[in-house]
């Protein structure tokens, strides 16, 4: 076997970012996350009335790597990270060993008594059924464009407590809907975790569309349903992959509308959430070193 062949059969050898975010390590769960720049990162796990403090190490490639028993599903964490303010690309980085940073690949959120957001650990297991994507032909493709909140919110053919949800979007009234339309794509604005920029905010406006995105692989809890909800990070991950399946399940494909020129960070003077706190390079900067699109 050559060397080429081992690369493109082993992801470590291959990747050297593989399996950012959480995962099943042999020994049990682990998070992995890039900070290039940073010169400590530190898992902290919700471990009430106290927090667990994780110191993480680094490998050759910026990636730092924790582990803790107690990350099981439901549990709290976030991270800390400390280092010089100038990273190797000559951007500036305001690392701060005090500020509580997301998780940029968590699978779930919360947020505390204060309004913080967390991490959660979830529980990705779902039974699938069987059920895989269509794969419709490009030339045979249908693409209806829809809001999940907005395409469900009225309708008096789904039940009022799903209106407006993943749960709303995958009912059967609405799926029958899109069949005698022919469609045979949804393409879903934003539905990752986002919240409001600062500046609408102190307006009294909102972020409708959701091009504001807090996290990219947590699902916008706002259009789970009610119960999903109050049952947890866990809960609404579920439908929205029972939405998926759903849809799947009639012959729909769904397509997610993203958007990585910016994040909840905003600009150059935005709140320090995850990215920008663990490494500023995370985004693309301009000569005088400022974020840019």
């Amino acid at each position: 076997m050559s060397d080429v062949d081992l690369l493109r059969d082993d992801p470590v050898i291959a990747d050297p970012l593989h399996d950012l975010g959480l995962t099943e390590g042999p020994d049990g769960p682990v998070l992995r996350v890039w900070a290039g720049a940073a010169s400590g990162v530190d898992l902290v796990i919700d471990d009430a009335p106290t927090e667990r403090v994780v110191p993480m190490t680094r490998d050759a490639n910026g990636v730092w790597s924790g582990s803790d028993p107690r990350l099981q599903p439901g549990r709290r964490y976030w991270l800390r990270a400390d280092g010089e303010p100038v990273s190797p690309e000559n951007v500036t980085t305001p690392f701060d060993p005090t500020v509580d940073l997301l998780d940029p690949y968590a699978r779930g959120l919360g947020r505390t008594g204060r309004g913080a957001w967390r991490g959660v650990v979830v529980d990705e297991s779902f039974e699938w059924g069987g059920v895989e994507k269509p794969g419709t032909p490009l030339d045979h493709t249908v693409v209806y464009e829809a809001h999940v909140r907005g395409f469900t919110r009225l309708s008096p053919h789904v039940p009022e407590d799903l209106r407006g949800t993943y749960a709303g979007l995958a009912h059967e009234n609405t799926i029958a809907y899109l069949k005698e339309l022919g469609i045979t794509a949804v393409q879903l604005l934003p539905v990752h975790q986002h919240v409001d920029e600062e500046r609408l905010v102190a307006q009294g406006f909102e972020n409708y569309w959701g091009y504001n995105t807090l996290s990219y692989f947590a699902p916008h809890a706002a259009y789970a349903s009610r119960d999903a909800q109050l049952a947890g990070p866990s809960a609404i991950l579920r439908e929205f992959k029972g939405m998926v399946r759903l849809l799947h399940a009639a012959g729909i494909e769904v397509w997610l509308d993203v958007v990585f020129n910016h994040t909840a960070e905003e600009g150059e003077d935005g709140p320090v959430i995850g990215l920008r706190g663990l490494d500023n390079s995370y985004y693309r900067h301009d000569p005088q070193g400022c974020p840019s699109t």
